[in-house]
């Protein structure tokens, strides 16, 4: 997808303009971050806190 300029500028208009795919697909990246973070808190890998909070950090939100 990198190298075919008509699909990067559609995805790059579904983020710009908030479509539900593009909304839906960074909501479900951002619970998978935060679900990482929040196993590897669990398990002591990370320090404890708010795995949200974490992630909004780590994703710059």
């Amino acid at each position: 997808m990198q190298h075919d300029s008509k699909q990067h500028e559609l995805v790059a208009v579904a983020v710009r303009e908030d479509w539900a795919a593009a909304l839906s697909y960074a909501d479900q990246i951002r619970e998978l971050v935060r679900s990482t973070i929040a196993a590897g808190q669990a398990s002591g890998e990370l320090r404890p806190g708010c795995a949200r909070a974490v992630t909004c950090c780590c994703l710059k939100q």
